[in-house]
């Protein structure tokens, strides 16, 4: 949501709201940004039957906390456009209100599309380094893998024995293949 339109919450006082523009335009979804700026409050959020058409919010009470700030989505529809309609924003049980005017535009059709740099346009070859420094550790993880296997294979007795080996040597094995694949 690359649109945000903010409702100060207590910024004149008790209850009061006040919102940063009288009018907003977006041509989609958008955040409310409720930005108390006082005592905690519990705050409404209202679209009109011509902006619930087009856009809807997922709760339309909130807590905003003391000095902080809670981020409303307002999701907007794939509907014909323009929309125009009110958004109010109510405090203090109702007793304070503000009223912003919404118009939700056709989204502008650009025909420059994404910049994307050379470098990222061409596939990246991927260069393996086979020395004895990069297989150490891969090497080191399957002879672990292997020992231990060897030791439970040594120690215990039965099936516990060669489940415990057969986890042990798998998993040492399957470690060295992941490192030589990170390398």
């Amino acid at each position: 949501m690359a649109d945000t339109l903010t409702v100060r919450v207590n910024a004149d006082g008790p209850h009061s709201v006040s919102a940063d523009a009288a009018s907003f335009a977006t041509t989609g979804s958008f955040a409310l940004a409720l930005d108390n700026e006082g005592s905690p409050a519990h705050v409404h959020v209202k679209l009109d039957d011509a902006l619930r058409r087009a856009a809807s919010v997922t709760d339309s009470n909130h807590y905003v906390d003391r000095n902080a700030t809670t981020v409303v989505a307002v999701t907007v529809a794939d509907r014909p456009r323009p929309v125009s309609g009110t958004l109010t924003v109510l405090a203090g049980y109702g007793s304070e209100s503000v009223e912003v005017s919404v118009r939700i535009e056709e989204p502008s059709e650009t025909s420059e599309g994404v910049a994307v740099g050379e470098d990222l346009a061409q596939k990246q070859s991927r260069e393996t380094d086979a020395s004895p420094e990069t297989l150490l550790v891969p090497g080191a993880v399957a002879a672990a893998g292997v020992l231990s296997a060897a030791l439970a294979l040594s120690f215990l007795h039965g099936l516990v024995a060669l489940f415990v080996a057969g986890v042990a040597l798998v998993g040492g094995l399957a470690m060295a293949g992941f490192l030589l694949r990170a390398t």
